[in-house]
């Protein structure tokens, strides 16, 4: 098992859509939009019994789950392991998952589901966590290696940019130095360049 950092746990923790992966009897992907929770570091969803992902779970518990943030898609984590499946006992995951993300009174209408509804939780042991989870803003830089390493980080809307920002240009806010050279060598009747 590995450990979540702060900011997956964070969007585990708040009330976002999740998509789970588990595979086919064929080998093909198959994927459930759910509701996600932790405990701990494990992560739990709740579903109703004999649903494709519990059989597909029971024949090969290997999966992957993508969690985005509600507010910003880009901010996301894939966390891969392998999952089991328990009865929900007095369906309490199923009742908090739908407070959760449904608000006060939201795990009514589990409570009210028939008793031939059995609920199960799907536990996943995480062994894989990826994904970009912004980090906090930081006043951008005013030159040098740290630009590039802001577009790598998706700060500078594309290499025009970058490269306006690296040979003088004001990035982002008319044309940059390198625009107004090809602008001026175009005037001349210069070849374009490739």
């Amino acid at each position: 098992m590995v450990s979540l950092n702060e900011s997956v746990r964070r969007l585990l923790d708040e009330p976002n859509v999740a998509v789970l992966a588990t595979i086919n009897a064929d080998g093909s992907p198959q994927t459930s939009a759910v509701w996600v929770g932790r405990e701990g570091e494990e992560l739990v969803i709740s579903s109703a019994r004999g649903r494709r992902k519990d059989r597909n779970i029971g024949r090969d518990p290997r999966v992957s789950l993508s969690v985005f943030d509600r507010n910003n898609p880009e901010q996301y984590a894939e966390i891969r392991g392998v999952a089991t499946v328990t009865e929900d006992a007095g369906r309490a995951l199923a009742i908090r998952m739908g407070e959760a993300y449904n608000g006060p009174g939201g795990g009514q209408m589990f409570i009210d589901l028939p008793p031939e509804v059995i609920r199960v939780v799907i536990r996943i042991v995480p062994d894989h966590v990826a994904g970009h989870v912004a980090l906090p803003a930081s006043p951008r830089p005013q030159a040098g290696a740290d630009e590039l390493a802001y577009l790598v980080a998706g700060q500078f809307a594309d290499l025009e940019d970058l490269l306006g920002a690296l040979v003088g240009g004001p990035a982002g806010r008319g044309p940059t130095r390198l625009a107004r050279l090809r602008q001026a060598s175009r005037d001349r009747g210069a070849p374009p360049r490739p």
